[in-house]
């Protein structure tokens, strides 16, 4: 095949074999285009193109450039999640509710971005449009959701200081306590037929490993019996009792080596005459504190409880919840084991210098008064716990006096001619 005749002016439009060819230049065929159109092609001295033919050639290839521009397949981006704009929302609840949600032109201004105002990277959420969309939801579905009227309603509440009972029982501020049997009768008029339901609120601790029991009767006839059992889900006791002892334990048995931690820090600060003092506070520590357990199970328990239990009728069986007996004995074993380190700490406060002899003999009567205040704040409310608690804290004072004296006058430190001399 004979090569093409070479083109004049450089321009071979036969040149031009795909829709991408012509694209890339778009610029030459506007410029063929607005060559027909002033009739300068084809040149004069080739043949002639009859006008309705330069017509159609002109409609045709401006057509057929366009559908080219138009055929490009664009890169519209990545979908974006956006909100919808206050028209979109209207819109949407009335063709999912059938309910024109006209409060919707009160939200804020869409932002605008190209013109539009749904565009997802000008949509923004600000705190003042989500509580306008709070608001909405409610509005919505109290329209959306249509719940039936409630019918008549009896209701009446009566305190526990409302009721009488006959039997072995009263009052006592939020509640109304039997300590045997006993009933109480409510009398109530209703002003109409229906399903009444009696609610109450009821607590029962176990005596001789029996719960009680409630009859209900109405107009004499018996209607339920209950049995009143407390339980409270929410502390499995089954697994926190013996844990608690277990911790309280494990503290009673590694309680020498954390004192001895706690005197080996200070140890390096201390004279070689000094250290030799360390086991024994140690110890004395260790003692003082198991001491102090020991007073408060074997003589402080018995007559505390002696003590509450006189206050109770003879017909209460005294059944106390082992949770919480438990809880009342391991704060009493800590309240009295630290309360008989008194003596330790008065030593320590006069060895290192922060008080004087002088001086704690003459807090004497302010430390009187602080144990009893401590011991009222710790121990149940009786005084049979507070006099056990304060008593022996006075009586540990005077002692740590008397101890930090000798303690002082044998950690001296030797003087200097004494060391020369060794």
């Amino acid at each position: 095949m004979p090569p093409a005749p070479e083109a004049e002016a450089g321009l071979a439009l036969s040149n031009f074999k795909s829709s991408k060819s012509i694209l890339k230049e778009r610029q030459t065929w506007d410029k063929v285009i607005q060559r027909l159109e002033l009739q300068d092609m084809p040149p004069k001295d080739a043949a002639p193109l009859a006008q309705a033919n330069r017509k159609k050639l002109v409609e045709w290839l401006k057509s057929t450039i366009n559908d080219i521009d138009c055929g490009r397949t664009p890169n519209p981006g990545s979908v974006t999640l956006r909100r919808l704009n206050r028209a979109e929302y209207r819109n949407t609840v009335r063709d999912l509710l059938d309910i024109d949600y006209s409060p919707a032109s009160g939200f804020p201004g869409d932002d605008v971005g190209y013109g539009f105002d749904n565009i997802g990277d000008v949509l923004t959420l600000p705190p003042l449009l989500m509580e306008k969309y709070i608001t909405a939801a409610e509005e919505i579905s109290q329209k959306a959701i249509l719940a039936p009227e409630p019918g008549q309603v009896f209701e009446t509440i009566r305190k526990p200081s409302q009721l009488s009972a006959g039997g072995a029982g009263a009052p006592s501020g939020d509640t109304f306590s039997f300590y045997a049997n006993g009933k109480i009768t409510i009398e109530e008029q209703f002003s109409w037929r229906g399903t009444y339901t009696l609610e109450m609120g009821l607590t029962g601790t176990p005596a001789a490993g029996q719960y009680p029991r409630m009859l209900v009767s109405v107009d004499g006839k018996k209607e339920e019996e209950l049995k009143v059992q407390t339980a409270d889900a929410s502390r499995p006791k089954s697994f926190v009792v013996p844990l608690k002892i277990t911790l309280v334990a494990a503290f009673m048995v590694a309680l020498p080596i954390v004192l001895y931690q706690l005197w080996a820090f200070v140890a390096p600060g201390l004279y070689s005459h000094e250290k030799r003092l360390v086991m024994p506070l140690v110890i004395s520590s260790t003692l003082l504190f198991f001491i102090g357990v020991g007073f408060s199970y074997f003589f402080v328990f018995g007559q505390v409880f002696k003590f509450i239990q006189g206050f109770a009728p003879k017909s209460i069986t005294a059944a106390p919840d082992i949770e919480a007996y438990l809880g009342f004995v391991l704060t009493m074993f800590i309240a009295f084991g630290a309360a008989f380190e008194v003596p330790i700490v008065v030593i320590v406060l006069a060895r290192l210098g922060l008080v004087s002899i002088e001086k704690l003999k003459a807090f004497r009567s302010y430390f009187i008064v602080t144990a009893f205040v401590v011991a009222a704040i710790i121990t149940p409310p009786d005084v049979v716990s507070q006099l056990a608690l304060a008593i022996p804290m006075c009586i540990l004072y005077e002692i740590g006096i008397w101890a930090a004296q000798l303690f002082i006058k044998h950690t001296k430190a030797p003087d200097a001619e004494g060391e020369t001399a060794a």
